[in-house]
Formats: C-alpha cells, sequence, structure tokens
C-alpha cells in the first residue's frame, strides 16, 4: 500500500499531539502525588523543584495505599492516584510505539517535512525537537507541523502562501539568506506594502476627487443650454412686449406672428392654444387688447 505523506504525517501529528495532552495530564497528577505525599517545593535558582524524587514518591503512596494504613481517605487518595498514573502511562507508552512504528515508515522513505515554530518570530525546521535553536529555554517551545506540504519541494513550502521563506539556518545550512528571514522580517514587509498600497489608493482617490471638482467647475462655467420650455416662456414674454407694435400692424399681423409660436413645441395642447389665441386675436368681437393678453395664458399654461 503506497504511503501519502501528508496523510501519514497528518496521523502522526494528530498521535502526538494526544501524548502531548497525555504528558501534560501524567504531569499534573504526578505534582498531585508530591502534594499528597506531603512533599514542598524549594527554589533552586528561578525554579521551583520538588525536595523528594518521583521514586520516594511513589514508595511512600503504595505503603499508604495498603489495606494495613488506619487513614482510610489517605488509603484511598493513594490508591486511586497510583491506578490513575498507571493509566496514563500505558496511554502514553501505547501512542509511543504507534509513533514510533509511524516515525519508522517515514525513515525508510525520508520525504520531506516542514515544523515551523509558533512563536512570534519563529522559523520552520526539519524537525519538532531536534533542532538546537528550540526548548533552549525552561519551558518548551510551541512547535506546529505543516502537514500539508508533506512530501512537497523546499520551493514549493516557501511560497509566501504556505510558510514563507523562513527558514532555520541550522536545518537547513545551505539554504540561501534571502530565505532565512524571520517572520518579524516578513510580516513587517507585508505591513510596509499594505501601508505603502493604502497611501496609492488615498492618492488615486484624492486624484479623482480632484478631477470630478475640475470638471464640476468646467461645467458650470459652460453656457447653460436653454430648455424647450424656458425658449416657449421666453418666446411668449418677447411677443408680450410687442403687443403696441402688433396692435398698430393690425389683428392678421398679430395673429400672424402668434403662429410663428407654433413650431416652439410638439404637444397637441400647446398647437392647441396657439390656434386658439390666434384665432380670439382675428376674432372682431373681442376686444384686441382683451383677446391678446387674455388668450395668452392659455399658451402659457400649455408651455
Amino acid at each position: 500500500m503506497q504511503t501519502i505523506p501528508a496523510e501519514h504525517d497528518a496521523r502522526q501529528f494528530e498521535l502526538v499531539q494526544q501524548a502531548s495532552r497525555i504528558a501534560d495530564r501524567l504531569e499534573t497528577v504526578r505534582n498531585q502525588m508530591h502534594r499528597l505525599a506531603g512533599d514542598r517545593k524549594d527554589w533552586i535558582g528561578r525554579r521551583q523543584y520538588w525536595r523528594r524524587t518521583a521514586a520516594e514518591i511513589v514508595r511512600d503512596l503504595e505503603s499508604a495505599a495498603k489495606d494495613t494504613n488506619p487513614n482510610i481517605r489517605l488509603r484511598t487518595q493513594a490508591a486511586e492516584i497510583l491506578r490513575t498514573e498507571a493509566d496514563l502511562l500505558g496511554q502514553l507508552a501505547q501512542l509511543t510505539a504507534q509513533i514510533d512504528a509511524m516515525e519508522a515508515t517515514w525513515r525508510e522513505h525520508r520525504w520531506t517535512r516542514y515544523f515551523p515554530c509558533l512563536n512570534a518570530d519563529g522559523h520552520v525546521h526539519t524537525s519538532l525537537n531536534g533542532c538546537p535553536t528550540v526548548n533552549r529555554g525552561h519551558s518548551q517551545t510551541a512547535m506546529g507541523w505543516a502537514t500539508e506540504l508533506s512530501g512537497l519541494p523546499l520551493e514549493e513550502a516557501i511560497r509566501p502562501e504556505n510558510l514563507g521563506p523562513r527558514l532555520c539556518s541550522v536545518c537547513y545550512p545551505g539554504a540561501p539568506v534571502e530565505h532565512c528571514r524571520s517572520l518579524r522580517d516578513i510580516t513587517r514587509e507585508e505591513r510596509e506594502a499594505e501601508r505603502d498600497r493604502k497611501v496609492q489608493e488615498r492618492q488615486a482617490a484624492a486624484e479623482a476627487k480632484e478631477q470630478r471638482r475640475l470638471a464640476r467647475e468646467a461645467k458650470a462655467a459652460e453656457p447653460r443650454k436653454e430648455t424647450p420650455q424656458e425658449r416657449r416662456w421666453a418666446a411668449l414674454k418677447a411677443i408680450g412686449g410687442r403687443y403696441d407694435e402688433l396692435s398698430a400692424q393690425g389683428r392678421e399681423d398679430a395673429a400672424k406672428a402668434i403662429r410663428e409660436l407654433d413650431e416652439l413645441g410638439k404637444a397637441p395642447k400647446w398647437h392647441d392654444a396657439i390656434e386658439a389665441w390666434a384665432g380670439a386675436v382675428l376674432n372682431e368681437d373681442y376686444d384686441l387688447r382683451w383677446a391678446f393678453f387674455q388668450w395668452s395664458v392659455y399658451a402659457a399654461n400649455a408651455a
């Protein structure tokens, strides 16, 4: 059966995480064992250590768990915590055996693996704990495992969309300097690029705003185009100002001047209003002034 590196490593990493959780639980139980046995911690340098060894604590608790112990509560607690420790040790041994078997499969094929350090300035390593640059303090370095990249070439793994060019120079001694940058440097470059992008966007927005302002000013400076309605109103006002001239020429000339307004509109009501106005001016039964100005109101309403 063919081994798929990504699937194999994903399963192994899951086992490693389970083993880590059990190891943490085992450490908690063993601290409880020390306290149950009456042990105390002393400061040595910058850390605290139990005064007695684990073997001494187990021996005392095994003695306390015997039926001959008259302290029933202590006897029950000692027996229970010893069973818990044994159970956790059994689970841890089982997981370790599975991990070792899967590690043997990897050693047989030796595909590429990538382990990014999870701290603020972490690099990518070739193993979880094998690099001397990790686990140098009192606590273990938080490590990840990019199992989805297992088996891929190094060039693919360090692409920006994957892990990025932040290889550990100890694990990858032959890697170019530009591939061994820190995460801080990479994120700084990303922040600078993002800042430059936002500056360019603001500049582009300001330029677009200025162009819109100039366009508005240019449009405002252009002569305003008169609307058809405004042309009709202007014509009505102009012919109203010519009444004295037209009345002196006679009704026929006044009606002719009014009918010339017909071409300024297309609506039937405009044509009807103009014709009614001209007809009223020609009607001898109407006073010319009255007909001229009274019937012009219909044309104004139709404009």
